[in-house]
C-alpha cells in the first residue's frame, strides 16, 4: 500500500505531465463560470454582465497558474526531501 506522501507524489506527476496551460484552461474555467454564476444569481442590479464574465474568467485562468505554480513548487520540495 502507497503512502500518503506516494499518492500525493504521483498526483502531483500527473499534474505537472499535464501541463500549465492545460490546467489553467480546465480548473480556471470552471473556477471563473463558478464565480460568474454565483455573482449572476446573487446580484440583482443591472451590471455589464459580459465584461464581468470576461473578467472572472481571466481571473480563473491566472488563480488556476498560481495554484499550478505552487504545487509545482512543493512537488520539487518533496522530490529532494525523499532524495
Amino acid at each position: 500500500m502507497k503512502t500518503k506522501s506516494e499518492l500525493r507524489l504521483e498526483r502531483w506527476e500527473q499534474m505537472r505531465q499535464n501541463g500549465l496551460f492545460k490546467y489553467a484552461l480546465f480548473q480556471g474555467s470552471l473556477f471563473g463560470i463558478i464565480f460568474f454564476f454565483t455573482a449572476w444569481l446573487t446580484t440583482s442590479i443591472a451590471m455589464p454582465w459580459l465584461f464581468l464574465f470576461s473578467t472572472f474568467l481571466v481571473g480563473g485562468w491566472i488563480w488556476s497558474a498560481i495554484i499550478w505554480l505552487i504545487s509545482m513548487w512543493f512537488y520539487r520540495k518533496q522530490l529532494t526531501r525523499l532524495e
